[in-house]
C-alpha cells in the first residue's frame, strides 16, 4: 500500500463503494415505501369493502323497517276507519232507536190528539118521539128539525169544482164552530142543570197547541230524517274507504307474496341448475371409473385365466415328475431287495397318479 492510499487520497474505490451503499440503501427504502403503499391500499380496499356490506346490510334493514312502517301506518290507518265505522254504526243504531221512540211518541201523540179531538166533537143528539094523543097534531120532536145546511150538503150545485170545494171548506168550518159551540155548552153544564158559559178562545187556544205539538212533532221527524241520511251518508263514504283501504292492503300483500315467490321460484331454478351441473360431473366421473373398473377386470380376468393355465401346465409337469420319482423307486427297490411288482402296480405306475376329484 502506497502512501496516497494510506493516507486517502486515492479514493476512487472507497466512493464507488459508497454510492453503491447508497444506491441499495435508496432501493431498499423504494421497495419499503411502494410495498408500505401497497400495504395501505389493500387495507384501505379492504375497508371500503367492509363498508360497502355494511351499507347492504344497512340499506336491506332501512328497506324493511320502511316496509314495517307503511304496514303499522296502513294498519293503523285501517284500525281507525274500523273504529270510526263502528262509531258511525253505532250513531246509527241509536239514531235508529230515537226514531222508533219518535215513531212510538208520535203514534202516542196521536192518539192523544184523535182522544182529545173525540172530546171535542159534539155529543150525539137523540131524538125522542112521542106519540100527541091530542086531536088534529101529529108526532113532533123536542130537539127541533134537522137544520137546512146540513141536509144542503148533499145537494149538487151547478158551480164550478174550486166555487165548490170552497163552499165544502167553510161549511166543514162552520160546521166544526158549531160542534165546539155545543161541545162547550154541554161541558160547563153542572148537575143541577145549571149551564155556566165558558169562552171559546180555551178551545181554540187547545187547538192552537195541538196544531203547535203536531208541527213540533214532524219538524222532530224531518231533523231526525235528515240526520239519519246524514249518517247513511257518513257510513256508506266510510264503507268505501274501508274497502277501498282493504282492497290496497290486500293487493300490496298479494304483489309481496308474489315478488317473494318469484325471487324463491328464481332461487330454485338456480339450486336445479347446480344439481343438473353437478350431477352431470358426478355422472361423468362415475362413468370414467366404471369403464375403468371394466378395463381392469377384463385384464384381471385375462390375467387369471392365463394363471389357470400355468397352474394346470405345472401341476401336469409336477404329476409326470411324481410317476417318473415313482418308477425310479421301484426300479431301485427291485434291484436291491428282489421283489415283484403285481400287475396292478405296474398298471397303476405306467398310468400315473389318479387324480382328485376336486382336481
Amino acid at each position: 500500500m502506497d502512501d496516497d492510499e494510506l493516507f486517502g487520497y486515492d479514493s476512487t474505490d472507497h466512493r464507488t463503494n459508497f454510492d453503491k451503499r447508497d444506491a441499495a440503501d435508496s432501493k431498499d427504502a423504494l421497495l419499503d415505501f411502494y410495498r408500505a403503499r401497497c400495504d395501505a391500499f389493500h387495507q384501505e380496499r379492504k375497508d371500503l369493502l367492509e363498508r360497502f356490506h355494511e351499507l347492504d346490510v344497512s340499506r336491506e334493514s332501512w328497506h324493511r323497517t320502511q316496509w314495517q312502517n307503511q304496514v303499522h301506518k296502513q294498519e293503523v290507518e285501517l284500525a281507525r276507519v274500523k273504529d270510526a265505522l263502528h262509531a258511525a254504526e253505532e250513531t246509527i243504531a241509536v239514531l235508529r232507536a230515537e226514531q222508533d221512540s219518535f215513531k212510538v211518541q208520535e203514534a202516542e201523540d196521536r192518539k192523544r190528539i184523535q182522544h182529545l179531538l173525540h172530546l171535542t166533537h159534539p155529543t150525539s143528539e137523540e131524538v125522542t118521539f112521542f106519540k100527541d094523543c091530542r086531536p088534529g097534531h101529529s108526532l113532533r120532536s123536542p130537539v127541533g128539525a134537522q137544520p137546512h145546511d146540513a141536509v144542503g150538503t148533499h145537494h149538487r150545485s151547478n158551480v164550478s169544482l174550486s166555487e165548490e170545494s170552497g163552499f165544502h171548506r167553510a161549511m166543514h168550518q162552520n160546521d166544526k164552530m158549531k160542534r165546539l159551540k155545543r161541545h162547550a155548552a154541554t161541558c160547563s153544564t153542572n148537575g143541577g142543570g145549571k149551564v155556566v158559559s165558558s169562552p171559546p178562545s180555551s178551545h181554540e187556544s187547545l187547538l192552537n197547541d195541538l196544531e203547535m205539538v203536531s208541527v213540533e212533532s214532524t219538524r222532530q221527524r224531518d231533523a231526525h230524517h235528515l240526520e239519519l241520511q246524514t249518517a247513511q251518508t257518513d257510513f256508506a263514504k266510510m264503507q268505501r274507504l274501508l274497502n277501498k283501504s282493504t282492497k290496497e292492503t290486500i293487493r300490496a300483500e298479494g304483489n309481496l307474496c308474489a315478488e317473494e315467490f318469484r325471487k324463491q321460484a328464481v332461487s330454485r331454478e338456480r339450486d336445479i341448475h347446480i344439481l343438473k351441473e353437478q350431477y352431470a360431473a358426478v355422472q361423468e366421473s362415475y362413468s370414467a371409473r366404471i369403464s375403468d373398473l371394466q378395463a381392469r377386470l377384463a385384464k384381471l380376468r385375462s390375467r387369471y385365466k392365463a394363471l389357470e393355465g400355468r397352474r394346470n401346465l405345472e401341476m401336469e409337469g409336477f404329476s409326470r415328475d411324481i410317476a417318473t420319482l415313482k418308477r425310479h423307486v421301484v426300479k431301485l427297490e427291485n434291484l436291491c431287495y428282489g421283489t415283484k411288482l403285481t400287475n396292478d402296480d405296474i398298471r397303476l405306475l405306467r398310468m400315473g397318479p389318479v387324480p382328485r376329484v376336486g382336481d
